[in-house]
């Protein structure tokens, strides 16, 4: 019986229950996704 990595899943409540806020949680994503769908555009040229 290992430890768990995430508290919870879906990932987004593992960020809720380490004291983020929704809103922070969404923020965060979107940067990300934006981020590496850039990386994922620039990797094609």
């Amino acid at each position: 019986h290992g430890k768990r990595i995430f508290r919870m899943a879906p990932i987004h409540h593992h960020f809720e229950l380490g004291g983020w806020s929704e809103t922070k949680v969404v923020t965060v994503f979107t940067i990300i996704t934006i981020l590496l769908s850039l990386v994922a555009f620039l990797a094609m040229y």
